[in-house]
């Protein structure tokens, strides 16, 4: 699988990784594909290479957005005019906002893409390393059916227990669970190795 992922942080560098060793094909955007930054990641990332935010859409199939709303995101999305064919996964959180939709259903607005919501109730460093002892850490994932169906599988292949929240109506869920991770994780002074867990028996 084409995997582009806008944005070469913490959360898009762990996941380009996570699918790198997967055996998918990762290209990363970047201001600057050719930075020495971008060449060290990319040396360590199987299977990948840099591009500018065109390239890397044109090149995926999916498409992880991994670039903060205060980092610009909704202008970076407004610049690619053909989303057509892609689906989309939205790793952000955007919080404080004031519009009434989630982030993934205004992504979806500009895109016009099929989207679902995940990645975002989990400390970046856990994504490519999300086993705790013998237990992996749930994953949930709401949004677009097609694209649950297409990036579910992906995503259990790097070690998730994935859990599937159902459809778009359900991604505002998910974002308030990100905020109680938070809460977690800094208020609470669990830290960012933390990651929830749904039991079933």
């Amino acid at each position: 699988m084409k995997i582009g992922i806008l944005g070469a942080g913490v959360v898009g560098s762990h996941l380009g990784k996570a699918f790198g060793q997967a055996g998918h094909a990762i290209m990363y955007s970047s201001r600057e594909p050719q930075s020495e930054k971008m060449k060290t990641l990319v040396s360590e990332t199987p299977n990948s290479s840099a591009g500018s935010v065109e390239e890397t859409v044109a090149f995926g199939e999916i498409i992880i957005i991994a670039i903060g709303w205060q980092n610009g995101l909704e202008d970076v999305l407004k610049s690619i005019k053909n989303w057509s064919g892609k689906i989309l996964v939205d790793t952000t959180n955007r919080f404080g906002s004031t519009s009434k939709a989630s982030a993934a259903e205004d992504i979806a607005h500009i895109t016009k893409a099929p989207i679902i919501k995940a990645f975002n109730t989990i400390g970046a460093e856990l994504m490519d390393d999300p086993m705790f002892g013998d237990m992996a850490a749930s994953l949930f994932v709401a949004g677009d059916s097609v694209a649950r169906k297409k990036v579910i599988p992906l995503i259990s292949e790097i070690g998730f227990d994935v859990v599937d929240a159902g459809g778009m109506e359900n991604i505002l869920r998910l974002e308030a669970l990100a905020g109680l991770w938070v809460e977690l994780a800094y208020r609470q002074g669990f830290g960012r190795n933390v990651a929830f867990k749904l039991l079933r028996k």
